[in-house]
């Protein structure tokens, strides 16, 4: 009974430990980190130091937010140049919204598929 108690004493603890040094925090739904260095992914090491987010693998991707064209449009007011999903209807692909309009990400002529 005693072991199990400490046990207890000690995970609560390092939860508490955890939460007083824990960097997110939250507004409505978001949740984000004001922490003005790197995030680095799949590795122990840092962020190489030019990377806001930096995501080691050599076994896994990256996967973009999938939707049809009609999710697509229904993103309310996208004011982000730069926002890239990947549609799967329609012609599907890649599209970014450059500020204005949703354009696809086309390759280069010559360019092959693999």
């Amino acid at each position: 009974m005693k072991k199990q108690k400490l046990f207890t004493i000690i995970i609560a603890l390092m939860i508490v430990s955890l939460a007083a040094t824990a960097q997110w925090n939250t507004s409505g739904s978001d949740i984000y980190n004001s922490n003005i260095g790197g995030v680095s992914v799949g590795t122990a090491g840092a962020a190489d130091p030019d990377a806001l987010l930096e995501i080691k693998s050599t076994t896994k991707g990256i996967l973009i937010p999938r939707m049809t064209k009609t999710q697509r449009d229904a993103i309310p007011t996208p004011i982000t140049a730069g926002l890239l999903i990947y549609q799967t209807n329609s012609t599907p692909g890649f599209y970014y919204y450059d500020g204005s309009v949703w354009v696809a990400v086309t390759p280069k002529a010559g360019a092959s598929k693999t």
